[in-house]
This record gives structure tokens, sequence and C-alpha cells, in this order.
């Protein structure tokens, strides 16, 4: 992929839980980690400082109602209760292969997986995936999150139990039972129970080759890993190995306490090709909400090394709606996934495109569009990256509209061939998304008879 025209003056460069619950630690200790201190005072101190995530951040709590924590916001906004679906809604993620954020997809304590649309049109309406057999029993201390490469379902309890619903001829249809989690033997708590209710992928995008697991044990207070099979692959998490990282702690080494409903996820933001994501892990605990950016976490060394991991965050109003599991919006869309008229079409000819496909939007005429719902805003910039292609020796203009206005004009130059995938970026030519929470709808349109590019995806920047 190229990138031509690179203006960077600036840089753009899951698991479950948290609630009102309160633990019993265990008396295991960590070599050469600090005891443990209330993080209370500095958090006052440097959360007017805290760069909140630029997504939005959705929670799901003990009484299937779904919240939103907008960006830029400092506490979480009441959407919906779910009331369509058989159980206790005890998760929830998005799928990176959907290449939208217009639904999330939710488990029950029943066993069974369902889409909630996120939309304002059909707010809340639950749609059946598909029954796990046999049902996953961990409830709601366990941690639900979508492994992006091979596009299947990871779900881990506090009980150890590790599960994965797969694809078999058919939709999360398949469940396979796989190792227990246990230390690592040359783990600084080898031997040591796991309770990892929290844990998320990173690389959470469509197009990624290689995953990471992250995840929390409530119990040590840690950050811990699985490591990859052979190097430089995705983590082996069916083998249920886990290695500690370190403990969690704020910006001046004070330790994080947090909660056995605790939860995390992973949101992925583009970055140029040879560096590839910059991954943010965001944590909700109690009434606290920390921010770690894993660029600053190397999770490549040896079982038995450990470091403060630092993380950043603010302390949330009193009611935190006890709050069982989250999951960060992706910033990627796709364009096969969207809404297209005008005599666009799905297409899929000329490989190289991520995803399933991309919007054509056609040759020998105006008007063709496809229209992304976005829930993004521009609190970070109104960066933006668009992967297309145009193999005509012609520029193809379009304009680009939020919810029918036009904020921006591009003229797409010729990319060389069609199957010649271009992704274009300019920062000072942001779009306008606005400030005003909830979903925008963002349209590219052709606007002469050339006609358009094919588009591929479209992904926002965010902190």
């Amino acid at each position: 992929m190229t990138f031509i025209l690179l203006a960077l003056g600036v840089s753009l460069a899951y698991g479950l839980m948290s609630g009102h619950s309160v633990k019993a630690k265990s008396a295991h200790s960590q070599p050469n980690i600090p005891a443990a201190a209330s993080s209370s005072t500095t958090l006052a101190a440097t959360q007017s400082l805290f760069i909140r995530p630029t997504t939005p951040i959705y929670a799901l709590n003990s009484n299937n109602v779904i919240f939103v924590l907008w960006p830029g916001a400092n506490s979480f906004t009441r959407l919906v209760r779910v009331t369509q679906v058989n159980g206790n809604l005890i998760g929830i993620d998005f799928r990176p292969a959907d290449g939208n954020n217009n639904a999330l997809y939710a488990l029950t304590d029943t066993g069974t997986i369902y889409t909630i649309k996120l939309t304002p049109n059909g707010l809340g309406n639950a749609t059946k995936v598909s029954d796990l057999s046999p049902r996953f029993p961990s409830g709601i201390q366990s941690l639900m999150d979508f492994n992006p490469v091979v596009n299947a379902l990871r779900l881990i309890g506090s009980d150890r139990l590790n599960y994965a619903a797969v694809n078999s001829n058919g939709n999360l249809n398949a469940t396979a039972i796989q190792t227990s989690l246990s230390y690592d033997p040359n783990d600084v708590n080898k031997g040591v129970m796991p309770h990892v209710s929290a844990g998320a992928y990173d690389s959470n995008a469509i197009g990624a080759t290689t995953t990471r697991f992250y995840g929390i044990d409530y119990d040590l207070d840690t950050l811990v890993t699985i490591q990859p099979a052979t190097p430089g692959g995705s983590s082996a998490t069916g083998g249920g190995v886990l290695q500690t990282l370190g403990p969690l702690v704020t910006p001046d080494g004070q330790r994080i306490n947090i909660d056995s409903t605790a939860d995390i996820d992973i949101y992925s933001i583009p970055s140029i090709p040879s560096v590839g994501f910059a991954n943010r892990l965001v944590i909700v605990t109690g009434q606290k909400f920390f921010k770690i950016d894993l660029f600053d976490v190397n999770p490549a060394v040896p079982p038995g090394s450990v470091t403060n991991i630092v993380a950043q965050g603010f302390t949330l109003p009193d009611d935190t709606n006890d709050i069982i599991d989250i999951a960060a919006a992706s910033i990627s869309y796709e364009a096969e996934n969207a809404t297209l008229g005008g005599g666009a079409r799905v297409d899929a000819s000329f490989p190289g495109f991520k995803g399933t496909g991309y919007a054509n939007l056609g040759s020998g005429f105006a008007g063709g569009f496809v229209e992304f719902q976005v829930n993004q805003d521009s609190s970070g910039g109104g960066g933006y990256f668009l992967t297309y292609a145009n193999g005509s020796n012609v520029n193809r203009p379009c304009n680009i509209t939020v919810n029918g206005t036009v904020v921006l004009s591009f003229n797409f130059p010729p990319t060389g061939s069609w199957s010649n995938y271009t992704t274009y970026l300019d920062i000072t030519k942001p779009i306008n998304l606005g400030t005003a929470p909830g979903f925008r709808n963002v349209r590219i349109t052709s606007t002469t008879a050339a006609g358009g590019p094919n588009i591929d995806n479209i992904r926002f920047g965010a902190n």
C-alpha cells in the first residue's frame, strides 16, 4: 500500500467486567513487585491531563443495559436495555470482520450469541446468531473477545475455563473447549491459580496478520499475556499458558487495585505500513477508567521478567452502573458493508482489497455513492485514512458529506491499476465529523461523468 500524501505534522501515532463487587486478594506475593498502594491521590492529580479516547467505549451492566462513553466524555450514558434475548447478557464485543460499528455481538448465560443493534433505527434489537454447545458456564466473571486473524470468539472465565466459538460451515456455530489457564512454569506466579476475567486481542481490525492476547489477573492486579507458539506469530491462546508482564501502576508508581469484574478492550489505530497498528488498551474497574499505550509494553520478554505497566486514567462518577463488560468501537469501516446507491455496487473483481470486497462507484456516470454510519467524532482532529483504487487515467472527483453537508471535495487521482489500492491521508484536509455524540452519515459521492473510484475502506484516527 502506498501513501500518496503524508502531511504528518502530528502523530497518529476485552475480557470482562467492572462493577462494585468486593474481592478478597490472595496472599500470594510476587518477587520484585512493590507493595500495593492506593491510586486515588494520583488520579486526582493527573486526570486533568488524561487524553480520553476519541472512539466510543460501549459497556454492559448486570441488568442487560448497554451504556456508552462518548468521545471526550467523563461518564457513561445509558443507551438501551436489551429485552429480546434468552437469559442474562454476560459479554459484548465488536467483530472486526463486520467492518462497521452498527452492532455488538453479545453472549448470554444460557449460551446464545446475539447481535445487538446500536444505530438509532432499531436500537437494542437482538438477532440470534447461534447457540453454544456445550454452553460456556463461567458467568459474568469472564471475558469475550474476537480474534481478528481467525474471526473466532475467545471465551475465558476466572475459573480458568478456556473456550473458543468458531465458524464450522456456519457462523460461530461450533464450540471448542481448550486448555484451561495456568502460569508458565518459569513465570513469577508459577503454581498460582489464575483469575483472569478481562482480556482482549490487539491489532483489532480487518487485515491483521498476527494478534497478541492481553489479560488482567484481578487477584494479582497484573497485566498478563499468552506467547505465540512461534516467535512473531499470534498468541497461542488455546494453549492457555499465561505469562506475567507486570503490575498495573499509575504514572507515579502507585499500584492499581483491579476489581473482580473489571474489563478491558483494545482499539487499534491505523499507522503507516511499516509500523502497523498502534494499540490502546482501556480498562474499567469500579469507578476508574484507565488507558495503556501498548507501544510502551514489551510482551516478548522471557518468563520471569516483570516491569511496572503504567496506566493513565480518571475517576468516573459515583454511579458506574454496575458495569460488567466493555467494548471499544472500531475506527475502521469497510465499504462493502456500508450503504451503496446511485449505481454503486459491491464488487470483488480486482484483488488487493481488505475484507470481502469494495464499493465500485461506477464509470461513465455521476452520483454513485457509498455511505458509512460512523460513531467517531472530530475530537481527535478529524484525521482519516481512505483506501481506494483508480485504474483509469483521469482523476475521479468526489464530494464527502457528513449528514448531507459537504465537508470536503477530493479528486481521486489514478493509482496505476484497479488492483493497486492506495491509502490517502492529508491531515491538512480533515473530515469534520462534528462533536455531537452518536452516529453520523459519512457519504462519498462521485460528481462527474468520469465516475468514481473503488473505495476499499475508511479509517478514522483516534487517541
